[in-house]
């Protein structure tokens, strides 16, 4: 928060009577409100269309727990300011994107996310299991996993060595390449060069990125 990346707000998020607790993303299930795709999608992504999606977006959204339907509670998070951080991800991208030979389908999911305009992303949930969040207002929350996970490349190598700044702290000499499926692009392309950059510290980042298309079974085939 030193470098007013972070912010805190209130959201809206929705909240199980039957269950007592406010749901996780993929505790909720619903139509996407894509009007052109429509599918069943999750609390936090369509699969069908790729559209990163917040629970309270879902068209007649359920528990998945009890099938009811949730109701909407305002709650207190923290979000990451990505509109405030575009201008730099943006020279990162256009720099690496080109000099990585990133994969297409890679950049064509990052520009959809740039042209569609980015917002400040919410990076805390109300759960009792993950990340808990170092701050007293915060203390009964967790980290998104979609913003730890990335981290978690740094803290699983700092967890091996005490020498772990001579692969994530060494842009100069270290390449990182990443492989993955489309649906993970815009956490590293996006979500987490954002969260290394507003530290305004020097770190290795992603220069390359290989991305795969789904593999779909038709009638169990």
């Amino acid at each position: 928060m030193e470098n007013n990346w972070l912010t805190e707000n209130t959201m809206q998020q929705l909240y199980c009577d039957t269950c007592q607790k406010f749901l996780a993303d993929r505790l909720v299930e619903g139509t996407c409100p894509n009007k052109v795709c429509n599918a069943s999608a999750r609390g936090d992504q369509c699969e069908t269309c790729s559209t990163l999606l917040n629970p309270t977006e879902l068209i007649d959204p359920k528990c998945k727990v009890c099938k009811n339907t949730p109701r909407i509670r305002d709650t207190d998070h923290l979000f990451l300011e990505l509109p405030l951080l575009r201008d730099k991800l943006v020279n990162y991208i256009n720099e690496t994107s080109v000099a990585g030979l990133w994969s297409q389908n890679a950049i064509q999911a990052t520009n959809a996310w740039l042209k569609e305009g980015l917002k400040p992303r919410c990076i805390t949930r109300d759960l009792k299991w993950g990340v808990p969040v170092p701050h007293e207002k915060y203390k009964d929350k967790v980290f998104y996993v979609w913003f730890d996970a990335p981290i978690g490349y740094v803290s699983i190598t700092a967890s091996y060595t005490p020498e772990w700044e001579k692969w994530w702290k060494n842009p100069d000499n270290v390449e990182l390449f990443q492989f993955m499926g489309k649906d993970n692009v815009p956490f590293h392309t996006i979500m987490f060069p954002s969260t290394l950059l507003g530290t305004g510290e020097k770190w290795t980042m992603m220069k390359t990125i290989s991305v795969t298309e789904y593999l779909n079974y038709e009638a169990g085939t």
